[in-house]
């Protein structure tokens, strides 16, 4: 009806009064209204789930768009906000329905949708006609007694008393033409349809009384090519808030939020006290600039469980590798694993490194650990330095002798003196990396040195010495000058803070700072909403786990046995209870932070959270909005925000 060439001429006003006209006759009749929405569609859409996060983001697009103009906002926002964008009847999902034109029955639906049992903060961003509306909805709130929004963004859109007098609101203007949508008669008629149902909106909104509302408001004008909404009637937004205001520019043209849409995310995340996602390092003459350590930092920690099937083998490992660069988390460890399907996706570290490089911003990439004995010297610090100079200087090294003898396939007759090993070929690997040469004989039979190349961008290799629960390994990391990554697999708190102590005391006697070195411990993770929700969910992926490190699960159950008559099952149970209470980090959010606390007690500088262990991805995900929540909660000495 709306591509009705008698229509023309027609103001919006009355081509929506036409359209209702129409409607109620259909009804009448007894046709079926099609501008009723499936009950199962929904206004509010999320873009990512995050069930642990702070705050609820409601995203308002321009003019004529749909939730897919905020498609880049999830991977920039940080985990504490879970942002949702408004889809209005005619747009993404829901295209095929008729554009909504009723201002009233828009606000009645967003409200409607903002009252359910979700209680968390929320905060508006509309961009230019999508700011109308983000106000819009914030005033019917008001007017409702409902709790009003932390926060609301305005860009791009002059205040209400602006727009009577001095603006003529164009729906149009919001509308960027491509090529594609000039070439294209039906979408070109689509976009029409929905700038002309937008401005039905906006007449609607322009014709209202508003009031100031309580929550407070952040302008936000473009600063280039926007000769609608200047800064001079952006700031006018002032007088409609009693909760404070603020007034910011973006060095953008008028629909800067699409394409760049960091500057907003930025002034948003600001005003909220929070961190921009990829606000934490920056390039400076060739080296990474990393934050300074908190006093327990957080990093993640890959094994793998049993290979999955199909093409999705990297999924959890890319998703939560992107989440922990985003959130702060301070390092992703990657393992050395050969020739089994329980971490036999991480034959090689270096190879992921290198894609880990291009892919993330902030967070160190380190091994966990290379086997040393089974390679070559030339070759660990020839494929490091590639990754160090991919990654601007984020690379750590973790070495360790081995313990799996299938491994040593590769180099059997290294397995039994491999302690040894590793020491003699992690002085090499140093030294290449610090730029001295290893005298090695060439194809001739002559002996000629030999240089690292690429020239690694970080002057010394930061280095960590893997090692389970040996006295030994603890006193020689600590008189080399190394970092160490340990686990409580078979070890108790206890004795690893007495093991810490020996590191200290042996860094001391060699001359380095005793409190220099970071302790990394090894836990598996999972945090959720209670101690029951997360032994339901990781009980059985742990006690496989446990079974396929068959000396560890003898040597446990062996332990523990206290007689023929104790059944498999009852030992398992034993088992698995002395870890989730003792060596993990399972439980609910107060749980763990118990336990985060008695392991920096004890030493421990960093925990390095397993999670890849068995758990399904959609949970696995879940738990690392909780384990963020952990994070922050230690950062700021236990308090929750």
């Amino acid at each position: 009806m709306r591509n009705d060439p008698r229509l023309k001429g027609l103001s919006p006003d009355q081509k929506r009064k036409l359209l209702q006209a129409a409607l109620e006759a259909r009804r009448a009749l007894g046709a079926p209204d099609r501008t009723e929405a499936p009950r199962t569609a929904r206004l509010l859409m999320p873009l990512a789930v995050r069930p642990a996060a702070r705050f609820r983001l409601v995203c308002f697009p321009h003019a004529a768009a749909g939730p897919d103009s905020f498609r880049n906002w999830p991977d920039q926002l940080p985990p504490e906000v879970e942002p949702l964008a408004l889809c209005l009847p005619g747009r993404g999902e829901r295209g095929d329905e008729p554009a909504a034109v009723e201002l009233d029955a828009v606000l009645e639906g967003i409200i409607g949708e903002l009252t359910d049992s979700d209680q968390r903060p929320i905060v508006f961003y509309g961009h230019s006609t999508g700011g109308a509306l983000a106000f819009a909805v914030a005033n019917a709130m008001q007017v409702r007694g409902m709790t009003p929004p932390r926060l609301v963004v305005i860009a791009a859109m002059a205040a209400p008393g602006v727009a009577k007098s001095d603006v003529t609101l164009n729906p149009a203007e919001d509308v960027r033409i491509t090529d594609r949508i000039l070439s294209n008669p039906q979408l070109s008629a689509q976009l029409r349809d929905r700038a002309e149902a937008d401005r039905s909106l906006l007449q609607a909104w322009k014709q209202r009384s508003h009031a100031a509302i309580d929550a407070p408001i952040l302008a936000i004008a473009a600063a280039r090519d926007d000769r609608l909404f200047t800064s001079d009637k952006m700031v006018q937004w002032a007088t409609m808030t009693r909760g404070g205001f603020e007034f910011r520019t973006a060095p953008g043209p008028h629909l800067f939020h699409l394409d760049a849409p960091e500057i907003a995310i930025r002034y948003l995340c600001d005003a909220l006290g929070l961190a921009p996602a990829r606000s934490g390092i920056s390039i400076d003459s060739g080296r990474a600039v990393v934050a300074p350590k908190q006093e327990l930092s957080f990093s993640l920690f890959f094994f793998s469980a049993e290979e999955t099937e199909g093409t999705e083998k990297y999924k959890l490992f890319d998703t939560a590798v992107r989440f922990a660069d985003r959130a702060g988390f301070e390092a992703v460890w990657l393992p050395e694993r050969h020739f089994h399907p329980v971490g036999g996706l991480f034959p090689n570290p270096s190879v992921l490194g290198a894609a880990l490089a291009a892919g993330t911003k902030r967070v160190r990439i380190r091994s966990g650990s290379v086997v040393l004995p089974l390679h070559d010297p030339l070759r660990v610090a020839e494929e490091w330095s590639v990754v160090d100079n991919l990654s601007g200087g984020r690379v750590d090294l973790g070495v360790v002798p081995g313990w799996n003898p299938n491994d040593f396939v590769l180099a059997p007759e290294l397995y039994e003196n491999r302690w040894a090993e590793v020491f003699d070929r992690l002085e090499s690997v140093r030294r290449l990396w610090r730029g001295d040469s290893l005298v090695r004989l060439n194809g001739r039979g002559e002996h000629i040195p030999v240089r690292l190349h690429p020239r690694p961008l970080q002057a010394e290799l930061p280095v960590w010495i893997a090692t389970s629960a040996n006295d030994e390994s603890f006193r020689r990391a600590g008189e080399l000058g190394l970092n160490i990554i340990t686990a409580l697999l078979i070890q108790s708190v206890n004795d690893f803070g007495r093991r810490v102590r020996m590191y200290r005391d042996a860094r001391a006697a060699a001359g380095h700072d005793p409190a220099g070195g970071c302790v990394t411990l090894m836990v598996h993770t999972c945090v959720g909403e209670s101690d029951e929700a997360v032994r339901r969910t990781v009980r059985e992926p742990f006690l496989n786990y446990m079974r396929t490190v068959q000396s560890l699960w003898k040597e446990t159950v062996e332990a523990l046995r206290t007689g023929p008559q104790v059944s498999q099952e009852a030992l398992e149970d034993m088992v698995f209870e002395r870890y989730f209470h003792r060596s993990t980090l399972f439980g609910s959010l107060e749980t763990c932070l118990h336990k985060a606390r008695e392991f920096r007690d004890a030493g421990a500088n960093e925990i390095a959270c397993m999670i890849d262990f068995g758990i399904p991805y959609q949970q696995t995900m879940a738990a690392l909005g909780w384990l963020d929540r952990l994070r922050v909660s230690l950062c700021n000495d236990g308090k929750q925000n």
